[in-house]
């Protein structure tokens, strides 16, 4: 997803940039970004944040509710810091992209 995320954030620009969009535009690469970093994070992290928000653990491809109140707190918590990251990167490549 990382490098579909990246492989976007680069067409969008380049369509920007090719058709001379206005600025405002710019601000349109916050969609693949969102794609971008959430799936290196993901992989870095080697977490998936659907799975820790949604409280389940895959193993072996078989879906196991996590049961530990402890578990599934640090799962969800860790969970809303990678999505923060997501957005708080997305945000800023946009804002940087936009102001130069």
């Amino acid at each position: 997803m990382g490098y579909a995320g990246l492989a976007g954030v680069i067409l969008v620009i380049a369509g920007i940039e090719l058709l001379h969009l206005p600025p405002v535009t710019r601000l349109v690469v916050f969609i693949p970004a969102l794609f971008l970093f959430s799936g290196f994070l993901q992989a870095n992290q080697k977490f998936c944040l659907l799975y820790g928000a949604f409280g389940v653990f895959s193993i072996s491809g078989k879906r196991v509710k996590v049961t530990d109140e402890t578990k599934l707190n640090k799962d969800r918590k860790k969970a809303l810091k990678i999505i923060l990251l997501v957005l708080l990167g997305s945000a800023g490549l946009a804002l940087t992209y936009f102001s130069i």
